[in-house]
């Protein structure tokens, strides 16, 4: 049920999801399990240069902390 939520909200094409940064680490994971190191490893990368991308979207929207 969480799975159709995740793909039938609209979005920008371009724009990563947590849902599809933690499908690609699974993907990367079952591809590994099945001997496949250079996918499992390229899958991987990709989970891991979705969850960057949104790391630096929530840091550019969050204002700085500022000191007294």
């Amino acid at each position: 049920a969480q799975a159709d939520r995740g793909l039938a909200l609209p979005r920008d094409a371009d724009a990563p999801t947590l849902f599809v940064a933690r499908l690609q680490a699974l993907r990367g994971l079952a591809l590994e399990a099945l001997g496949r190191a250079d996918d499992a490893v390229a899958a991987l990368a990709e989970a891991q240069a979705i969850h960057a991308r949104l790391f630096d979207a929530i840091l550019a929207t969050t204002p700085p902390e500022t000191t007294p």
